[in-house]
């Protein structure tokens, strides 16, 4: 049978790996189960993105059709329904989010609540117990006088967000992150520099050097 079988083979590129292969069928897209799902997945991405994500006539069809729906009867009930259910949520929302400052209020209160709950305290602990596992792995070369130096020559402003927060307030941010650093890094005082709280949590993502 596979003698008989061996006659049709023929070789195929694979269209994910891009790897010749042989195979009996001749629209075979993959050279394996994975490669074909593979190839699937972003036959089906692409097949969507150009009908309708770029596609601006289908956009405008859409847009068209919801404000005729909403022009209705049953829609308009039904945005009226949805409107007086989620009457509270709205203003609450309005309330907490459109404002900044209210929002970090609103911020500060629940991280407050959360953290006094045992399950906030013990994913403290746990946080605090990493953070020195990593300190320890790693070599700070600067001395405590290099960095009041760097400390003062701010004036009390973050240099990420300029806000005047305090000397008191500015915090040792490591322009590479801890978690990221491998074991006896050396950090020197032109790798770390004083941030604000907020600065120096947002700073982890994107290793931003200000100073």
């Amino acid at each position: 049978m596979e003698q008989g079988l061996a006659q049709f083979k023929m070789k195929n590129i694979c269209r994910t790996c891009k790897k010749e292969f042989d195979t009996i069928i001749p629209h075979k897209r993959g050279c394996s189960t994975i490669c074909i799902e593979a190839y699937k997945k972003k036959y089906r991405r692409d097949y969507y993105r150009n009908k309708y994500r770029n596609n601006p006539n289908f956009k405008k069809k859409m847009l068209e059709s919801i404000k005729k729906y909403a022009a209705s009867q049953n829609g308009s009930k039904k945005i009226k329904e949805y409107e007086d259910k989620h009457k509270e949520f709205k203003k609450l929302y309005n309330r907490i989010y459109q404002n900044k400052e209210n929002y970090k209020r609103y911020k500060r209160k629940y991280m407050k609540k959360y953290f006094g709950t045992p399950e906030g305290k013990a994913r403290k602990r746990l946080y605090t117990l990493k953070r020195k596992r990593w300190k320890d792995r790693v070599i700070h070369t600067f001395t405590n006088e290099e960095w009041i130096s760097k400390l003062y020559s701010t004036n009390g402003v973050c240099p990420g967000c300029k806000t005047p927060v305090g000397i008191d307030k500015l915090q040792v941010d490591h322009i590479i992150p801890l978690s990221r650093s491998h074991e006896k890094q050396v950090y020197t005082i032109n790798d770390v520099q004083p941030l604000c709280k907020s600065c120096n949590l947002q700073n982890r993502y994107f290793q931003i050097k200000f100073i």
